[in-house]
């Protein structure tokens, strides 16, 4: 495997299980604020990371090639949709006080993550390594 898509599902690895231990924490608890803080870095980097290395040769490669133009148009368009989720979700709960549905929204959040994580590595990553 190509060892950038190693460390890009390593490190959708660690994401899901740092949400796992998020949504173990009381929405009072003292570390969810600095624990959402650290959750949005490490994210905003991932994100980056993606933007600079996966994405710009799979939108090279759509231009002739019309399957993977369809799937990289939907990709976005879940992504931008993920993507107001999970900032809906920081904007809401890591001020100083949670909102009430912490736990509901988190549960939410972590199951559009798991849903992108499974199609980004099945899908795009297969289509970067060809």
């Amino acid at each position: 495997m190509d060892p950038f898509i190693q460390e890009l599902k390593d490190e959708h690895q660690e994401m899901l299980k740092f949400l796992k231990k998020l949504s173990k924490l009381a929405p009072q608890d003292k570390n969810r604020l600095s624990s959402l803080n650290q959750l949005r870095g490490f994210v905003a980097d991932h994100l980056a990371k993606e933007d600079k290395q996966l994405y710009p040769g799979l939108i090279q490669r759509a231009e002739e090639d019309r399957d993977l133009k369809i799937i990289l148009d939907y990709y976005q368009k879940h992504m931008r949709k993920i993507g107001d989720l999970a900032q809906n979700f920081l904007d809401k709960h890591a001020g100083e006080q949670a909102g009430a549905d912490f736990k509901k929204d988190l549960k939410k959040l972590i199951r559009f993550l798991k849903g992108r994580v499974l199609w980004e590595e099945e899908i795009l990553f297969a289509k970067f390594a060809q």
